[in-house]
């Protein structure tokens, strides 16, 4: 899940840009989230140090005399220098004075979309690989895979089960597998697990404890694999 936060002073931009985010979500099958929505920069920069920005939509001229968008930019820079900052603003002519913070893109006022939609896709394109997460596209469904603890078959559908929430795709585990990485192995015919979230194994009983005490049946099938995986088995 992308996270997004908005900062924009003028509360009729600040829906438009949220109900265009929400529109571009639905259009596209992607998934994100607006998780801050404000006209304060202080609350974005205090909200950054605690909690997880994916990108960050932020108008250049705040009315605060105290910090307005570039400063805000150039500040969460340094607190993430790879969180994805796009400004959205009529001020074309300070379109140069915002490259101190190193954004992604600037879209100007007042024809929000579909520019944002562009930006979106081709960030969900470009930036695969960022500190915050590793994200793949699985069936046009944007999919953060650290945040994966494990994954369930139930028929033709794949269950998806995060540190977040559910959600499900219809997909085989024989095409699954081409999108997951070598942190993913298969432990029987309805489970693939995140070895990250593996904090042990017990022979005896055939189950694997995940670290939110979950607890999941493997297959004999599958002992060598997972042996090898978690180095040993209990």
């Amino acid at each position: 899940m992308l996270r997004i936060v908005i900062c924009e002073d003028e509360e009729i931009t600040r829906r438009r840009i949220q109900a265009s985010l929400e529109e571009i979500s639905i259009k596209n099958d992607i998934d994100l989230e607006v998780c801050l929505s404000t006209g304060d920069p202080f609350l974005v920069y205090n909200y950054a140090h605690e909690s997880r920005v994916d990108i960050l939509l932020l108008d250049i001229d705040l009315k605060n005399e105290n910090m307005d968008g570039l400063e805000l930019g150039n500040r969460l820079r340094k607190i993430d220098k790879n969180v994805i900052i796009v400004f959205v603003s009529s001020r074309m002519e300070r379109i140069l004075q915002v490259f101190s913070c190193n954004p992604f893109d600037f879209i100007p006022k007042p024809s929000i979309n579909p520019h944002l939609e562009e930006v979106i896709i081709r960030i969900i394109e470009n930036k695969m690989y960022t500190p915050h997460g590793h994200f793949v596209k699985i069936k046009n469904i944007v999919v953060n895979l650290d945040e994966i603890m494990y994954i369930e078959k139930q028929l033709t559908k794949a269950i998806f089960h995060t540190t977040n929430s559910d959600f499900d795709i219809y997909i085989s585990f024989l095409r699954l597998f081409d999108c997951l990485t070598d942190n993913f192995i298969q432990i029987s015919k309805s489970f693939i697990v995140n070895k990250e979230f593996v904090v042990n194994a017990y022979e005896k009983n055939k189950i694997i404890i995940l670290k939110n005490n979950e607890e999941l049946y493997y297959s004999k099938k599958y002992i060598h694999e997972i042996d090898k995986a978690f180095v040993t088995i209990n």
